[in-house]
């Protein structure tokens, strides 16, 4: 890498964490306040201290919209990856702003279909990482549950 590439790097890095970083603060922030009033009283009744609500009853209940946020900012960070070409910073941009300098369909074709599919796959990880998922039962609760679904 090249020395002129270096200093360019530093300037893209921190323009793309500022900018990113402000709905992320905002959305964890939400997520965090909107928890369900209920699970945090049962919590306290329970006695948890503060650091204990927060992790193990407020975060949990939050991890839909934390994930959300994660989500938005990859998205919005992939989103960059073109801009930031245009600058000087190489990578997976600089072939969009070849083929858009040199017309070439192809090229521009493949490359942005390379950022397309690396943010619906992102995009789907970071989905599922925010979905609870259902467990499963076994034993004798598993046969009474399945004999009430079926009637």
């Amino acid at each position: 890498m090249s020395g002129y590439s270096r200093i360019i790097l530093l300037p893209i890095n921190t323009v793309s964490v500022i900018s990113k970083g402000r709905p992320a603060v905002r959305l964890n922030s939400l997520g965090i306040r909107q928890a369900n009033k209920e699970i945090i009283e049962a919590g306290q009744s329970f006695g948890c201290t503060p650091p204990q609500l927060l992790f193990n009853v407020q975060l949990p209940d939050a991890m839909p919209s934390i994930m959300a946020w994660v989500n938005q900012t990859i998205m919005m960070a992939l989103s960059m990856v073109i801009i930031a070409s245009m600058v000087g910073a190489g990578g997976l941009g600089n072939d969009v702003l070849a083929s858009i300098q040199r017309l070439d369909i192809g090229l521009g074709f493949e490359s942005g279909m390379a950022v397309v599919l690396l943010a619906i796959i992102l995009d789907r990880i970071t989905e599922s990482f925010g979905t609870p998922q259902p467990t499963k039962r076994s034993g004798v609760m598993a046969w009474f549950s399945s004999k009430l679904q079926r009637q």
